[in-house]
């Protein structure tokens, strides 16, 4: 079995200034997931293997159908995953995603209320209304017929606006009463609804919906203005898309972390007074099942200050690590599955093979001393 490894990259530096603190990712589809073990844990490796410690669950309106939330045993299957993903994959924060805050209130404080145990809690409270959208404002649109006329607010994106900034109000107070975290995701507001927003919750997302990592900044600045002419700090995570009509595209052949890079760069450079309003905090994806399962893996890079040297036979993975300290390495299938897993503290290891398939795997090497992970990407062949 012979292995070939890729070419060494320098670990991404962030820049000073501020960090990467939220390394986020959206989870559509999450009803077929939740109680599926193996989707819970294929989802939860691939989130440890690329290094989110992020969370934001959507569908949990049909998880409710499901797994009723308000019960303290049927909601059981969901405290298990909230508990599994921050106990044994390093998930900080689980997020719930709903558009009004009556779910909130009904629904996920609530079941907050019911688990003591704070590993099984949602963190977040992320509000996802499309206020800015004039199709779904509009007379007979969702929001209009959904919210805006049942509230007696105008069918218009002004109407929208004032709906939408009372139940953030709400949101907000809702999840202080906990010490979670209140946030929104916001598209196309003006300079007026931005400082709005930023006075009523924690941390705002802002899309860059593009399809080239390089015209992401752009695409948010004017923005980001907005935000940082606050009267306040604003705290600002970006949202780039996986979805095909933006950078499912580029992601095949670029790694995703190169896109914060590309636009953490952009905002360093930032000339502007207001840039001393933004907390730039980290990014988000867009959405879980479009992210490509193959490039999106490596993505920690070995540092090329530990030299680490990889050959191989048919049985075996050779790894000099030029360092003895102690380590986990774990092999992962495209499925984000578990297929070897070893611990070593000496400076050379061996990792065995036989019986693998002829495929492409995932090597993460993890410091057991400081937390820190990389991975890479290896092809595994029979010849």
């Amino acid at each position: 079995m012979r292995i070939f490894f890729s070419a060494l990259l320098s670990i991404a530096s962030f820049l000073p200034g501020f960090s990467q603190n939220v390394k986020g990712l959206y989870v559509n589809q999450f009803s077929s997931i939740l109680a599926n073990i193996p989707a819970e844990d294929s989802l939860l490796n691939y989130a440890q293997v690329n290094g989110f410690n992020y969370l934001a669950l959507y569908e949990l309106q049909i998880v409710q159908t499901q797994h009723d939330l308000t019960s303290f045993s049927a909601s059981a299957p969901l405290a298990a995953f909230i508990n599994k993903a921050k106990t044994q994959y390093g998930i900080l924060n689980v997020g719930a995603v709903a558009e009004n805050y009556w779910f909130f209130e009904n629904r996920i404080h609530v079941y907050n209320q019911l688990h003591s145990n704070t590993n099984e809690k949602f963190d977040v409270f992320n509000l996802e209304f499309e206020f800015w959208q004039t199709a779904a404002t509009g007379p007979s649109g969702y929001y209009c017929t959904t919210y805006l006329q049942p509230s007696g607010f105008s069918c218009d994106t002004a109407g929208a606006f004032d709906f939408y900034i009372n139940e953030l109000r709400k949101i907000d107070s809702l999840a202080a009463t906990g010490g979670h975290i209140s946030e929104t995701y916001v598209g196309w507001p003006t300079a007026g609804q931005c400082h709005e927003i930023n006075a009523t919750c924690d941390r705002v997302l802002v899309h860059a919906y593009v399809t080239n990592a390089n015209n992401a900044y752009g695409y948010t600045q004017t923005r980001l203005s907005y935000f940082g002419t606050s009267a306040s700090s604003a705290n600002i995570i970006v949202i780039f898309s996986s979805e095909p009509a933006f950078m499912g595209p580029w992601l095949n052949t670029n790694p995703e972390y190169t896109a914060w890079n590309t636009y953490s760069n952009g905002f360093s450079n930032e000339t502007a007074t207001w840039v001393s309003g933004i907390n730039l905090i980290g990014y988000q994806w867009f959405d879980y099942t479009d992210m490509p399962y193959d490039l999106s893996m490596n993505v920690d890079p070995l540092p090329t200050a530990v030299p680490y040297y990889i050959i191989a036979d048919r049985d075996f993975i050779y790894i000099a690590a030029g360092t003895d300290a102690p380590r986990t390495f774990t092999l992962y299938n495209s499925l984000g599955q578990v297929v070897r897993i070893q611990e070593s503290s000496a400076s050379t290891i061996e990792i065995p093979i036989s019986g693998l398939s002829t495929t492409t795997y995932f090597l993460q090497v993890t410091n057991n001393l400081t937390g820190e992970t990389w991975s890479k990407k290896v092809y595994c062949t029979n010849e």
